[in-house]
């Protein structure tokens, strides 16, 4: 169901993932665009520089009347940030406006990391130590999320499979290649938003049967959704089921699906094609039923040289290849 929210947050993805600001990434989990993953990177040259924080950012159907609900899921230790994650920030609360989008709202919470408010404190101990020893509350924090991750992923909650998965991998943990996909169907869509991991020897090939097989489909098309207009298939190799050409990693891209024809289509075809031939057939031999030769109009329709030029036609029809 496409709602003006829906819609406003493929507009934010959008942008984001065609100028992201730096530091920060975000996406939504393949099954619920309303739910974010995202992750903002200390920025250079400040206390924070080397960290990696994990967020998520839960939106309603309100929005972006409403703001969303965002939560650090790795263990913080900062002047407005509560215990549960939940930040303290005046855009998210009594300040919000419907003109801020997600980047907006992620690089915001990347400078209140720097630049935080010990007099509107979440966290009263961390807002002291801020304001009264500046080094301790440093150390204190730079140890906060080292002890917790100690080289693991520091999650508070799970993460399901999402876009944004391979940007919040752990750090020195290698990632598999993968390339967001935005599936449309007959040019309508996109119904479908998903990370594909690449395959094949060099690890940088579609899995074109996977995809045709989760949505229903008997062929994927290169597609330009701006004119609606569908480019090359994506042919697969038949044993392995990966695309014969190759695609870069991370990239986005767009495909066009056909659907799969439902069992009524090929079952008529077949009837037709055995009961049309058959019928021409007893004619050309029988002749018209004596029953159907009295008949002006009947008489008229069956002359032998309309029943070859339909057995012609018809013979055509069924040899003629069909498009790609």
């Amino acid at each position: 169901m496409s709602t003006p929210a829906r819609k406003r947050l493929m507009r934010d993805f959008k942008r984001l993932m065609q100028d992201p600001p730096a530091g920060i990434s975000g996406a939504p989990q393949d099954n619920n665009i309303l739910l974010w993953n995202a992750v903002i990177f200390g920025p250079d040259d400040t206390p924070w520089d080397g960290g990696t924080f994990k967020l998520t950012l839960q939106f309603a159907e309100e929005y972006p009347n409403k703001p969303p609900t965002v939560r650090f899921v790795s263990r913080m230790f900062h002047p407005n940030i509560y215990a549960d994650g939940s930040i303290c920030l005046d855009i998210l609360q009594n300040q919000w406006s419907p003109i801020y989008d997600v980047a907006a709202i992620l690089t915001s919470i990347q400078s209140l990391l720097c630049d935080p408010n010990p007099n509107s404190p979440a966290n009263s101990e961390a807002a002291r130590m801020f304001s009264e020893n500046k080094r301790e509350y440093n150390r204190k924090r730079k140890k906060t999320p080292r002890d917790e991750a100690d080289g693991q992923s520091v999650m508070a909650l799970p993460l399901e499979e999402s876009l944004a998965a391979p940007l919040l991998e752990p750090i020195g943990r290698p990632r598999d290649p993968f390339v967001e996909v935005r599936l449309y169907r007959r040019g309508a869509g996109p119904v479908a938003i998903f990370r594909s991991e690449l395959s094949g020897p060099r690890r940088d090939r579609l899995d074109v049967r996977r995809i045709q097989a989760n949505h229903g489909l008997r062929a994927l098309f290169a597609f330009k959704p701006e004119g609606s207009r569908r480019g090359l298939r994506i042919r697969c190799d038949p044993a392995a089921g990966y695309s014969a050409l190759p695609f870069r990693d991370g990239a986005a891209i767009a495909l066009d699906g056909e659907p799969k024809e439902s069992w009524t289509k090929p079952v008529s075809v077949i009837v037709a094609g055995l009961l049309v031939p058959a019928v021409m057939a007893a004619i050309a031999v029988n002749g018209v039923p004596e029953p159907l030769r009295s008949s002006r109009v009947i008489s008229r329709m069956f002359p032998p040289w309309i029943l070859v030029s339909a057995v012609i036609i018809f013979a055509r029809a069924r040899t003629r290849p069909r498009a790609p």
